[in-house]
């Protein structure tokens, strides 16, 4: 597991060599330790980047087989993009990005059957 306070990120998986910042590693460590969380950051400061890489670290413990982001709509293009960029297609289809708008009324939630 990485050790977000450390720095050390021996087990993440990026497709291009990057480093988080530290912001980043306290929302990642955010993400992972409070069950229902929200980010707020300025305008490109990473706050796809850190979601996803939550995703991956949740995804590679085994703690998730599927993640759900709920996000605002205009942003689901670029989280698809910057997922495929940094992590290839290790979690194709693992990760399901909805806007804020698509739950409307239904009572069924999207990872369910």
């Amino acid at each position: 597991m990485t050790d977000m306070q450390t720095g050390s990120d021996s087990t993440l998986f990026l497709a291009r060599d990057t480093k988080l910042g530290p912001y980043q590693k306290v929302a990642v460590n955010r993400i992972l330790t409070q069950p229902k969380v929200l980010l707020s950051m300025h305008t490109g400061s990473g706050k796809t980047l850190a979601s996803l890489t939550a995703c991956q670290m949740l995804m590679n413990m085994d703690t998730a087989l599927t993640t759900l982001v709920i996000g605002n709509n205009a942003t689901k293009h670029a989280f698809a993009k910057t997922n495929r960029m940094f992590f290839g297609d290790q979690n194709k289809g693992r990760i399901k990005m909805f806007g804020y708008g698509q739950f409307g009324t239904s009572k069924k939630l999207p990872l369910q059957g």
